[in-house]
């Protein structure tokens, strides 16, 4: 089990709580082990990738019971402590069994784990044998079981850890989540809650995640969208420019017409004035405006992962 580890571990960058890395952009790591008790062998933070490859074994307790747990709840413990873990940073738990018997009179593991995981926790389950035991296979968050028959070249656990580390921002709504693991595969949405003119809307959106006023691919975004602002119309980040609509977005997007989502009679370019396109409330169509008017806004952003670092800040 150790070597699994060590190998998976090798795709990530582990910093110590006593270095000051000037990239974001790395993993704390901790190690527990577990069986009639369960301890803390490395707290988080407490290694790095050096100190990874250089250990040579675990403790082993040759016990019956297995208080998986207590080691749950040390975990959390782990990450409740700011000392350690950083706010900003997803919690996730890779739990390595190879069997569960429930000798003793333990606290119930799935009933840690359920609540670990709706306070926004992963836990990712490995199970080197040929199945997963039916006990261990409710601890897990959906989409991140891994059997060793279902994981031919060994990339469960890495494909995992990456998936995990990809969400939304604090505040901010997931569109087209993936329905295996939860992963954000369409963006990240947050209601502006002010009104602004089109370009200072833009530059709000800007300022935290990098984000860009929000682009429409279908009807089932816009209706999305609308859902976020139900009663007022608002900006989406749409602008003609030179002869053409652009989105907002980092590419800057021309519309695909065929996928345009225009009320009666517009776009109408017959007033110069009129450069910037909003969402009619009650229709979900759109309309161009002055792009001086007061408007809502809504924020699309990509979603926190090992690429796009979120700092505290945005919480």
């Amino acid at each position: 089990m150790l070597d699994k580890v060590q190998t998976d571990l090798q795709w990530l960058t582990v910093k110590k709580l006593s270095e000051t890395p000037t990239d974001e952009r790395y993993s704390r790591v901790g190690m527990i082990v577990y069986a009639t008790n369960a301890s803390v062998v490395y707290p988080l933070g407490s290694i790095n990738n050096d100190d990874i490859d250089g250990i040579m074994g675990l403790p082993f307790y040759n016990d019956q019971g297995t208080d998986l747990g207590a080691a749950i709840l040390l975990a959390i413990d782990q990450f409740n402590d700011e000392t350690m873990h950083r706010v900003d940073a997803r919690p996730v738990i890779v739990v390595l069994a190879t069997a569960y018997n429930r000798f003793g009179n333990y606290k119930d593991p799935v009933q840690i784990a359920t609540a670990f995981k709706e306070n926004g926790g992963i836990l990712i389950l490995y199970e080197p044998n040929d199945f997963v035991t039916p006990e261990l296979g409710k601890i897990a968050s959906p989409g991140y079981m891994c059997a060793n028959t279902q994981d031919p070249d060994g990339s469960c656990v890495n494909n995992g850890l990456c998936n995990a580390n990809c969400f939304c921002p604090v505040n901010y709504l997931p569109y087209g989540l993936d329905a295996n693991n939860g992963v954000p595969t369409r963006g990240c949405y947050y209601n502006a809650l002010t009104s602004n003119a089109f370009d200072p809307a833009w530059n709000r959106c800007k300022q935290p995640n990098y984000g860009y006023l929000a682009v429409v691919q279908d009807q089932n975004k816009q209706d999305f969208l609308n859902n976020m602002i139900p009663d007022n119309n608002f900006w989406i980040g749409l602008k003609f420019v030179r002869g053409y609509f652009i989105w907002s977005d980092p590419n800057s997007t021309v519309l695909d017409n065929s996928a345009a989502l225009w009320s009666p009679g517009e776009p109408n370019l017959s007033n110069p004035n009129n450069q910037c396109v909003y969402t009619l409330v009650g229709s979900h169509k759109w309309a161009m405006a002055d792009c001086r008017s007061d408007l809502n806004s809504i924020c699309e952003a990509p979603p926190c992962d090992s690429v796009h670092y979120c700092d505290a800040s945005l919480a």
